[in-house]
């Protein structure tokens, strides 16, 4: 099954969905697909175990993953399995939150911010090459 939003192109299986070049998408297109995915696996009777919260992490994990020129060959796309790991789940949690709006990007001391948010990549980069 295949779908086809804003020119995106997700293919949906039984315990996988992917995301064909997520890093394309904005913000406010990430919360779109979430919810087109959340839908489309609900309608087609396809299990779904992970929260929207999680798919929007791991897909805001990859686009900052692939912006950073890392790992470009598998961050270019988001497959966005079922059943996954405990510490997978953490690693785009971490890597996945900041742009999630948990935290306020607003602040005036820009080094500040980068500096929290170099933290949480580097302890999510440690769980990622620890594991």
């Amino acid at each position: 099954m295949i779908s086809l939003t804003k020119n995106m192109r997700i293919i949906y299986t039984e315990n996988n969905t992917k995301v064909v070049d997520s890093y394309k998408l904005t913000k406010k297109e990430v919360e779109a697909i979430v919810y087109e995915i959340e839908l489309t696996r609900l309608g087609k009777h396809l299990p779904q175990i992970r929260s929207k919260k999680s798919y929007k992490c791991e897909i805001k994990a990859h686009n900052r993953l692939y912006k950073l020129g890392l790992f470009r060959s598998h961050t270019k796309d988001t497959d966005l399995e079922e059943k996954i790991a405990k510490w997978k789940e953490i690693f785009f949690y971490i890597v996945g939150w900041w742009d999630s709006g948990n935290i306020d990007n607003n602040y005036k001391d820009f080094r500040f911010s980068n500096f929290v948010c170099n933290i949480y990549f580097n302890i999510a980069s440690y769980i990622y090459c620890s594991i």
